[in-house]
């Protein structure tokens, strides 16, 4: 099983998020100049940071449905399926390495016994 941690942030650090990109963009675009190649460069600053705010505040308005805070799933690997327990699929993967001589014997049974010890 492997576990997965994800930020997920709060109504009001979205906002403030969303107010501090808003600003970034309002920045570049009244002091980036619009000669020459800076032109390219304004547009590109200005599309990511409004993006950015205007996602931001998507968020804050409950648009993506979160918590905020730090939110832990678990999730069963791919391998285990068809009702294999975790420790079954570890131990047919190693013996698929060894089988294909990625791995020595002396190694295949130290790792073999280790899954086995972890019962």
């Amino acid at each position: 099983m492997r576990r997965n941690i994800h930020y997920k942030p709060s109504k009001s650090a979205s906002i403030l998020s969303g107010v501090i990109a808003c600003a970034m963009g309002v920045f570049g675009l009244f002091t980036i100049p619009s000669i020459g190649a800076m032109i390219g460069f304004k547009v590109i600053w200005c599309l990511m940071t409004f993006g950015m705010g205007i996602y931001n505040f998507l968020l804050a308005a409950g648009v993506v449905k979160y918590n905020g805070g730090y939110e832990i799933t678990d999730e069963s690997d791919d391998g285990a399926k068809g009702g294999k327990s975790d420790a079954e699929a570890r131990l047919e993967e190693l013996q698929t390495l060894y089988d294909r001589r990625l791995i020595t014997e002396e190694e295949y049974q130290e790792k073999r016994r280790d899954i086995l010890d972890r019962l």
